[in-house]
């Protein structure tokens, strides 16, 4: 038996409606600035429309990890270690 939920995500979207357009303002007023879009969806025969919408519920900042240099002495005569290292992606 398939839920609810994956019932909707089956259904074709017909119309996908910013917050300030109409078919979104009733929403809109409910959800505040929180809403993202709605969504009206129809049922495979058509027969039944579905309003889903999308909510703005967590802003994080993305921070990206430190990357280490290491500085290393490559000696002129040891060209192998460095065709290793650069395919390595060393600078």
């Amino acid at each position: 038996m398939k839920t609810a939920n994956t019932k909707l995500a089956t259904l074709r979207v017909a119309k996908t409606y910013a917050p300030d357009q109409n078919g979104a303002k009733r929403f809109a007023k409910r959800y505040g600035d929180k809403l993202v879009c709605v969504r009206h969806r129809l049922s495979a025969d058509g027969s039944v429309r579905h309003a889903t919408v999308e909510l703005l519920i967590e802003s994080t900042p993305v921070t990206s990890r430190a990357r280490t240099l290491v500085a290393l002495k490559i000696w002129a005569s040891d060209k192998s270690t460095r065709t290793l290292l650069m395919a390595c992606g060393a600078r």
